[in-house]
């Protein structure tokens, strides 16, 4: 029997490592440890809100309107769009530095919100 992941672990694991990358200048590493940790967040929130599993950037991607309908005080919807920049940045390197940042500081707000 597979156990399932403990997304909560995975998410702060995730962010202290794209943290310490931050802290190297590696804004490549930082940027999708970030975007992972962002994932394994929504995927440790949503079974309270919806029985859908998430295998998938699409599946995630459709349950941020469920949860943010569900979560006052954060605009999921547009926090989740930081962390997908931050996961485009990883494959298309498009961003200045002090975009990847803003967007990272962005990130580390929601997990705070989502895992608090």
């Amino acid at each position: 029997m597979t156990r399932s992941p403990d997304h909560y672990v995975l998410s702060l694991c995730c962010r202290r490592k794209a943290e310490q990358e931050l802290e190297q200048s590696d804004l490549l590493t930082a940027a999708e440890m970030m975007w992972g940790a962002a994932v394994h967040a929504i995927k440790h929130i949503a079974p309270r809100f919806t029985s859908v599993r998430l295998n998938s950037h699409r599946e995630v991607k459709q349950a941020v309107p469920v949860l943010d309908a569900n979560l006052p005080g954060i605009d999921l919807r547009e926090e989740f769009g930081n962390a997908e920049a931050l996961h485009r940045y990883f494959y298309r390197v498009h961003f200045a530095d002090h975009q990847v940042r803003n967007s990272f500081r962005r990130c580390q707000r929601m997990l705070d919100a989502l895992l608090s």
